[in-house]
């Protein structure tokens, strides 16, 4: 009996064509949205050009790819993350269809890195509910009005690392009961925004967070501040530190590597009503350009701008004006070392 059979160069062919219907077939998935399914798992090299999630589902990613094109967030849905997930350069957030509608996030430690901007839809809340860092390399975080809100879920911590932040104007951007660490961060404040941070949450200042633009940043309530060792606040020209709080000591300086750098920026110990203006201790106070210390015409120490407690040397601020500064004292600015 003849047998029949391919020659080699009929199997290279063949070959070629499987491979190049697989790559068509990756290609029209790639282009089409990826609408997913209540408690699906997304797994794997699977490109996504898109991404919906429906309305009070759980959705878990773990895909090596970059995600491209808008992902939609329907009301109420939790996006969970069980690794690294990766952003493409053109990335857009959509939620709900109403306004004050709401998604979550369970980062469950694991990194957001963007590639490209981002925006906070209008009107709508971006809620973290599990550990998250969110890795701008170098690009922007921006809230599209003042309704847009990043809410940190108690027991949460939501680092936000090399990016930029716009659009802070307010006191619903950034809110919670959880903590916000700034490592490596610019905030982008023109000269008539209020950034205000109020609550009972705790925002925490790692390596350089920079102030630009000659705007407000605001710690009312009962929130807190912490600079870690080796890190600085740096308020820049005209921009303006103010401390409108319950909590006198709620500013903590871990150590003398911990500094506040005013190049040109102003501190506002607000002492009007329940605010109590603002001690500091530990930590590093720097002076350059033309600066104010404002504490509304205070003469009570109680309500100062006070620097160090007067009891314990490990608590004396370290202050050094360096040449060409100016500043100005409007108010009681205590001076109280322990030695």
């Amino acid at each position: 009996m003849r047998r029949f059979g391919c020659s080699n160069s009929l199997k290279k062919c063949l070959i070629m064509v499987l491979i190049l219907l697989q790559g068509s077939a990756l290609f029209c998935a790639a282009s089409k949205k990826r609408v997913c399914r209540d408690g699906e798992t997304i797994e794997g090299f699977v490109p996504l050009n898109g991404v919906s999630l429906p309305s009070k589902s759980d959705v878990y990613f773990n895909v090596p790819l970059p995600v491209q094109g808008i992902v939609e967030f329907g009301a109420d849905c939790t996006m969970h993350l069980m690794s690294d997930l990766h952003t493409a350069s053109h990335i857009n957030f959509a939620i709900g269809q109403n306004c004050s509608d709401c998604a979550y996030i369970n980062g469950q430690g694991y990194t957001l890195f963007l590639g490209g901007d981002i925006n906070v839809p209008a009107s709508r809340s971006l809620h973290i509910a599990g550990d998250l860092t969110i890795d701008g390399n170098g690009y922007t975080i921006c809230f599209e009005d003042l309704l847009s809100e990043i809410y940190v879920h108690e027991h949460c911590t939501l680092t936000l690392r090399n990016l930029i932040l716009r659009g802070w104007d307010g006191n619903c951007q950034l809110a919670g009961q959880g903590r916000v660490v700034l490592q490596d961060c610019e905030i982008d404040l023109s000269p008539e925004m209020v950034a205000e941070y109020e609550g009972d949450g705790e925002v925490e200042v790692r390596s350089l967070v920079s102030v630009q633009g000659g705007g407000k940043l605001v710690f009312g309530g009962r929130s807190s501040l912490k600079i870690d060792s080796f890190s600085t606040l740096w308020m820049d020209s005209d921009t303006t530190l103010h401390w409108k709080n319950q909590t006198r000591t709620g500013l903590v300086m871990v150590d003398e590597t911990s500094r506040i750098f005013l190049n040109g920026g102003n501190i506002h110990a607000d002492a009007k009503g329940e605010n109590k203006g603002l001690q500091l201790t530990k930590g590093t106070l720097l002076l350059d350009n033309r600066c104010m210390i404002q504490n509304d015409g205070n003469t009570s120490a109680t309500r100062s701008f006070q620097l160090g407690d007067g009891r314990n040397t490990a608590n004396d601020v370290d202050v050094k004006v360096l040449a060409g500064a100016l500043v100005e004292v409007d108010g009681y600015m205590d001076f109280n070392p322990a030695r």
